[in-house]
């Protein structure tokens, strides 16, 4: 499992998920099917509509859990506890790490310090289970 985590620093330092919108775009282009992981519906919610309203220029199909053709959608938000299933791409969104099989994870640093803590936790749990995170900044 390849684990990558996205730091801000200047391009999205004003809007860290849209960071997160751009790599779901390039993965929905390529084809992948993506797992969207958040810890609750509130934010599951604010997940969809930013990606009703982005790109502007085209649609990513997309839904929230629970319904009968989840299996069928290219890009499904999950929140807790809802697991993401066989997808090779996961966003994780969650305070806790991964621990399902994924080809790739995406992890987002946020800019606030609790956030920061609870990606350092996160990393740490990755390397425990013997990966190495790779760290991006944008």
């Amino acid at each position: 499992m390849q684990v990558r985590f996205y730091q801000p620093e200047t391009r999205f330092a004003d809007d860290p998920q849209a960071c997160l919108l751009g790599l779901v775009s390039q993965c929905y282009e390529r084809g992948e099917r993506v797992a969207w992981l958040v810890d609750d519906s509130a934010t599951a919610a604010l997940v969809d509509r930013r990606l009703w309203e982005t790109p502007a220029d085209s649609f990513i199909p997309h839904q929230i859990s629970g319904q009968d053709d989840d299996q069928a959608c290219p890009v499904l938000i999950l929140p807790s506890p809802h697991a993401p299933g066989a997808r090779p791409v996961v966003i994780n969104q969650r305070s806790a790490a991964v621990t399902t099989a994924a080809e790739r994870v995406l992890e987002l640093i946020p800019g606030d310090p609790s956030g920061q803590q609870q990606a350092r936790q996160r990393w740490r749990a990755y390397q425990a289970r013997g990966i190495k995170p790779e760290l991006v900044r944008l």
